[in-house]
């Protein structure tokens, strides 16, 4: 199968030449921006991932019961 792999993969490269975008072009500050963006937005997801994770079903409780009004207010919802 690697092997499969590698012949299509030589015999597409033969084919055509690469495309090389010029540092500096339009479409160069395009994807740079577009990777900036991606980039982000995983970061973003993942410290939101983390941060739901940490949250547990008994401090949610303690919370909800015994907390500030804004805690109270905070917590019914997640349980």
């Amino acid at each position: 199968m690697l092997m499969g792999i590698t012949l299509s993969y030589m015999a597409q490269s033969r084919q055509a030449e690469p495309k090389v975008i010029e540092v500096g072009s339009f479409m160069f500050w395009v994807f740079g921006l577009i990777s900036l963006f991606l980039a982000c937005f995983a970061g973003v997801c993942s410290g939101l991932t983390v941060g739901y994770m940490a949250i547990n079903k008994s401090e949610m409780e303690l919370w909800a019961n015994s907390g500030s009004e804004e805690e109270k207010k905070t917590a019914k919802p997640i349980l």
